[in-house]
């Protein structure tokens, strides 16, 4: 697999489209409903938000058609910024709580962001090989196997994995 440049990492955020502040807020709490264990409704969000009915379902409809959500089938988000309540390979534990992440990136990275006790499951894309990382406030405590080696697709290649979930 080809190492990522500098150079094609730093065009890739060119290209990302920054987000809105009320896309930011609604991503955000669908968030922390997601992490709460709860379908991040469009009722929950306005009343998180203290945005509109209109601005929710604006934001929802162009973070859906950028891939950063999943809906249900009735609207209701149910993965936002890599936390997933729907199953995926990479099972991830928060303040006891089921949860599942969209890549094995957002499995390792969300519990160090939010500094969090977390227990993270998956297995290798190669070998299928079990993986398991804890964590304490953010900081891997303990890895099994020891060695891990995480792969990252090249950002044109994998510029979503929300398909995923």
């Amino acid at each position: 697999m080809d190492m990522i440049s500098a150079e094609v990492l730093r065009r890739a955020r060119q290209r990302r489209r920054q987000l809105s502040e009320v896309q930011e807020r609604v991503l955000r709490e669908a968030f922390h409903l997601i992490r709460a264990g709860r379908v991040a409704t469009a009722v929950a969000l306005e009343a998180r938000t203290s945005l509109s009915s209109a601005e929710v379902h604006a934001a929802l409809d162009s973070l859906q058609a950028e891939g950063r959500i999943v809906h249900e089938a009735d609207g209701g988000v149910v993965g936002a910024f890599g936390l997933s309540l729907l199953p995926t390979l990479h099972h991830l534990v928060l303040d006891g709580r089921q949860l599942f992440a969209w890549c094995a990136l957002d499995a390792t990275g969300i519990p160090v962001g939010l500094a969090m006790d977390a227990t993270v499951r998956s297995q290798c894309c190669t070998c299928q090989q079990g993986l398991t990382i804890v964590y304490r406030a953010g900081i891997v405590t303990q890895a099994l196997p020891t060695v891990l080696c995480l792969w990252v697709a090249k950002p044109e290649v994998g510029q979503s994995v929300v398909g995923d979930t």
